[in-house]
C-alpha cells in the first residue's frame, strides 16, 4: 500500500468510526471495479455518458460513498473538478436549493489548502493572462472606442471583458455577470499590490452565494435567487472551469438521509429541487451527475415526483450488490495491512484476517459498515 504510517493511522481512525476518507477510498475497494469502471467511461466518453446522470442504488453501510469516492478519485486524475455532497435534513438539505449550490462548490477537491478550489481556478485563468501579457506593448491594443488609450487600462474594455476576449477562447460563451467576475478578478489580481479584498468579493459570489452584491454591483441590492437561476449559475461556474483547461464538473450527491426526512412543505421543495438539478445538468454537457441513494427512493419518486422518476431506467441506474463471504475476507485482509503498516508489523495482522473470516463466515451479505464495525470491536483494532 502506497501510504504513510500516519496515513494508515487516518484510515483506520475514520474506518472504525465509520466514516470514509475520500482521498484512500481506492484502498479498501472491493469487488466494484466493474461499475467504476463504467461511471468512469460514460464520465469521461461523451457519448457513452448521453445521460450524464447516474443514480447509485445500495442500502445504508453497503459501500456507496466509498465507490463515489474512487469516481471522485478518478475524475480529479483525469482533469474534471469534483464535488462530493453529503445531505442532510438539518444542514445541507435538497429542500434549500442555494445551500446545496454552496455545498456543491465548497466542497470541490482542492490542489491548495490555502484557497479554495473556485480561486485555485481563477488564479489559473490570471497567470493564462499574465502569459498573454508579458509580450504585448500596451499601445499596441488601443480601445475600439477611445483609439487613443490602450485596453489594457479602459475602463470601457474593462466592463466590455475586451481583454479577455484576446486571452480567453470562450469568454464569450459566459453570461455577462459571470464574464464581470472573470474580468474583476484579473483587474483586481494585477500589479504590486493585489486588491486582495474584491478578489475575495469574486470568490465569494461564485462559490457561496451568487446573490451577494447583486451581479458584482457593489452599489446593488440583494435580492433572492430563483432555483432558475442558481442552477444557471452552476452551468456558468462549470464553463469558467473549462476556460482555465479543467474537461468538466463531476457532482456526487450523498443522501444520508432520504428527503421524507425533511418533513413538512420541504419533501415536496426537496423533490422539486432535486428534479431541477438534475434537468440543470443535463442541459450542460459538462456537468456529470451521481446521486447516491438507497432502495425506498425509487418507491417515493413514484408517488412525489413523476419527473424525476421517468428519468430512472436501466441506463441510469445502478445497483450495488452486497459483498460476498470472499469480498469482506479480501475486505479483512487489506485492513490487516493497515493495521501492520500503523503498528510497526506488531504481528496482529493474521489475527485480523482470522477475526475477519470469522466474521464474514457467521455474517454473510449483511452491510460492509456492520462487517467493520464488527471487525475493529473484536480484533481490538486501533
Amino acid at each position: 500500500m502506497l501510504v504513510t504510517r500516519a496515513e494508515a493511522q487516518l484510515i483506520l481512525n475514520n474506518l472504525q468510526n465509520g466514516t470514509v476518507p475520500l482521498e484512500f477510498a481506492h484502498i479498501y475497494n472491493v469487488d466494484r471495479e466493474e461499475q467504476i469502471a463504467q461511471l468512469c467511461c460514460e464520465i469521461g466518453d461523451p457519448a457513452l455518458g448521453r445521460h450524464r446522470l447516474k443514480f447509485v442504488n445500495g442500502e445504508y453501510g453497503q459501500g456507496k460513498t466509498q465507490m463515489l469516492g474512487v469516481v471522485r478519485q478518478w475524475a480529479i486524475q483525469n482533469g474534471y473538478a469534483a464535488s462530493h455532497v453529503v445531505l442532510r435534513s438539518r444542514g445541507t438539505s435538497l429542500a434549500d436549493l442555494r445551500s446545496v449550490y454552496g455545498a456543491i462548490l465548497r466542497n470541490l477537491w482542492r490542489p491548495e489548502r490555502n484557497r479554495s478550489a473556485v480561486q485555485a481556478v481563477l488564479e489559473v485563468v490570471f497567470s493564462r493572462y499574465m502569459e498573454w501579457r508579458a509580450p504585448i506593448v500596451s499601445r499596441r491594443l488601443p480601445c475600439p472606442l477611445y483609439g487613443h488609450m490602450s485596453m489594457l487600462f479602459c475602463h470601457h474594455c474593462y466592463e466590455e471583458g475586451n481583454v479577455e476576449r484576446q486571452y480567453l477562447p470562450g469568454f464569450e460563451e459566459l453570461e455577462p455577470t459571470f464574464r464581470r467576475a472573470v474580468s474583476m478578478y484579473r483587474r483586481a489580481a494585477e500589479g504590486d499590490a493585489p486588491d486582495n479584498w474584491t478578489k475575495e468579493q469574486v470568490v465569494r459570489f461564485l462559490e457561496d452565494d451568487l446573490g451577494y452584491r447583486r451581479g458584482l454591483n457593489f452599489i446593488g441590492t440583494w435580492l433572492p435567487l430563483s432555483a432558475e437561476e442558481i442552477l444557471d449559475g452552476l452551468g456558468q461556474i462549470t464553463k469558467i472551469f473549462r476556460l482555465s483547461g479543467l474537461k468538466g464538473l463531476v457532482i456526487a450527491l450523498d443522501e444520508a438521509e432520504a428527503i421524507p426526512s425533511i418533513g413538512g412543505a420541504g419533501v415536496s421543495s426537496g423533490y422539486a429541487n432535486l428534479g431541477a438539478l438534475i434537468e440543470a445538468a443535463q442541459q450542460v454537457r459538462e456537468i456529470y451527475f451521481i446521486y447516491a441513494t438507497t432502495p425506498t427512493f425509487f418507491d417515493d419518486v413514484r408517488r412525489h415526483a413523476q419527473a424525476i422518476a421517468r428519468r430512472v431506467s436501466t441506463e441510469t441506474r445502478m445497483n450495488l450488490a452486497p459483498l460476498t463471504e470472499n469480498d469482506l475476507v479480501t475486505l479483512a485482509t487489506r485492513v490487516a495491512g493497515l493495521v501492520a503498516l500503523a503498528s510497526e508489523g506488531a504481528g496482529c495482522e493474521a489475527r485480523v484476517v482470522q477475526v475477519g473470516r470469522e466474521i464474514a463466515a457467521r455474517q454473510g451479505a449483511r452491510s460492509v459498515r456492520d462487517f467493520l464495525t464488527a471487525l475493529f470491536a473484536t480484533a481490538n483494532v486501533s
